[in-house]
């Protein structure tokens, strides 16, 4: 959403952390899909913070504009440049400013990002909230070793680290946060927005499950957010988004596209099912303290270790996914 909305006296600050492939991106859309709330997408890379640039794509743009091809009224040339010039903790109160409403949300997700906005401006635990994104460890791990080609050992690795020091930094820091289980939202999404919507002050808007169709101009995330169709009336096409995409991205997205074209809810995060072997399993369970982390983030190993094997016992060997 873009038009400034001026309905709340104080318009408060979300920040999203997690790992990599952790579904902050559609949990940010979905916010965005709030009349009152503004989701801005990977603000770090917008400013060029270097520890989270990519070389490859040094300057992300909005993906709803890029794949629909017209300028983007939110991430225009000169809020990008005003925004580059300013201190990292003045950044949140310019887009507040700027865009007015409940809430304006930074998706960057990197808690190196949190952590320097913080160090620059204290952030008012009245006015700040955080949503700690977060994906299974067998998930995560597929996805990372398939994105990256790292071993399972380092990706377990990974995500341990994050999810301790993000837990640490926000305890410390005395924020309000909500942890947001993707297994939990991609399956049933409006108690998770509903509980959102509580932390944030606004009442839930039941468009917010439906944010996959319509216009979003966050920075940067998943291309295979906006695999949907073009307008309301047509029906989507796998080719025709495939040819959207920009050029040496769509092999990429190949592992996502069984997800195209489908509204959003009622998913079940267990492709690394098929993907993990038994040594991987031991590897991420051999880990240490990353049960314990999970433990705190809510997740029960054990039931996922149990569902891995009776899809073991029940299913022939196959080749792995990608």
């Amino acid at each position: 959403m873009t038009t400034v909305r001026q309905d709340h006296a104080v318009t408060r600050h979300g920040f999203l952390v997690g790992t990599p492939f952790c579904g902050s991106t559609v949990f940010g859309q979905a916010l965005g899909a709030h009349t009152s709330m503004s989701y801005l997408g990977e603000v770090d890379r917008a400013v060029r913070f270097g520890p989270s640039v990519w070389a490859e794509n040094p300057d992300p743009s909005c993906h709803y504009c890029e794949l629909n091809d017209q300028s983007c009224p939110l991430w225009t040339e000169e809020r990008l440049q005003t925004a580059r010039s300013l201190p990292h903790g003045k950044l949140m109160p310019y887009f507040a400013e700027e865009l007015g409403g409940a809430a304006v949300v930074d998706g960057s997700k990197h808690p190196h990002w949190l952590r320097a906005v913080l160090a620059d401006q204290p952030a008012d635990p009245e006015a700040t909230v955080v949503f700690l994104t977060a994906r299974s460890p067998f998930a995560f791990c597929d996805s990372y070793r398939f994105r990256t080609g790292c071993g399972i050992w380092e990706a377990a690795n990974v995500w341990r680290d994050v999810y301790y020091d993000s837990q640490r930094m926000l305890n410390r820091a005395r924020l309000p946060h909500m942890i947001v289980r993707y297994e939990d939202f991609a399956l049933n999404p409006e108690p998770v927005l509903r509980s959102a919507c509580g932390l944030l002050g606004v009442d839930y808007e039941p468009q917010m499950r439906f944010f996959q169709g319509q216009p979003g101009h966050d920075i940067g995330g998943n291309y295979s957010a906006r695999a949907v169709a073009r307008d309301a009336a047509g029906e989507f096409s796998t080719e025709e988004f495939r040819g959207r995409l920009p050029g040496g991205l769509a092999p990429f997205m190949e592992a996502a596209e069984s997800y195209w074209g489908k509204p959003f809810g009622g998913w079940v995060d267990d492709k690394w099912q098929r993907n993990m072997t038994e040594d991987d399993i031991e590897f991420v369970l051999q880990t240490p303290g990353l049960v314990d982390v999970a433990n705190l983030l809510g997740y029960e190993l054990g039931s996922e270790v149990l569902a891995w094997s009776r899809r073991e016992a029940a299913e022939p060997a196959e080749a792995p996914e990608a």
